[in-house]
């Protein structure tokens, strides 16, 4: 139940992932799938004081959606669960700073495709940085424009179906 009482299977709970995604599940309720992750390129970005900056078209999509939750050690206490809901509030993404990070959607593609571009935004950023050339970061307006433009192709509606065939294909007792 949303306390962590087991009412069916096995007694042993795991902790940390119950307050995390219970975080979600109780208050935000159009938030129907919540993934959580420790990406390499992900866990690169928590330990930036800066956190994610965005470089290129796709990341745009996730632009001002990308909430921050400070690191308080373990995720293991129902006081924390409060401070992660509202740290998550109105957005599609959280980075736990020092931690890892959560990408929620109403559907399961939807949260794949917004945990699939915070990977890769994180992943750009590294490689860009990792170049130690100037980086254009444009501007604000921009970043705005593009971000409001993806709001006509919605996540996970096209790609979600075609990863699920590509599934089908290598395996398809995952369905079971």
């Amino acid at each position: 139940d949303e306390q962590g009482k087991v009412l069916y299977g096995p007694p042993d709970v795991n902790t940390a992932g119950f307050v995390i995604h219970s975080a979600i599940h109780n208050t935000h309720h159009d938030m129907k799938v919540v993934f959580h992750s420790h990406a390499p390129a992900g866990l690169a970005i928590t330990a930036l004081q800066d956190g994610l900056e965005f470089l290129t078209q796709d990341g745009s999509m996730l632009w001002g959606d990308i909430g921050y939750h400070d690191w308080e050690g373990l995720s293991l206490t129902l006081e924390e669960r409060d401070r992660l809901a509202k740290n998550m509030e109105g957005k599609k993404c959280l980075i736990m700073k020092n931690h890892g990070f959560l990408a929620v959607g109403a559907t399961a593609g939807e949260a794949f495709m917004n945990l699939y571009y915070t990977v890769r935004a994180c992943r750009v950023l590294i490689d860009a940085y990792s170049t130690g050339l100037k980086l254009d970061k444009s501007t604000e307006e921009i970043w705005r424009l593009a971000h409001r433009q993806y709001d006509d192709f919605p996540l996970g509606k096209y790609e979600w179906p075609a990863l699920l065939r590509q599934c089908d294909r290598v395996d398809p007792s995952y369905r079971y």
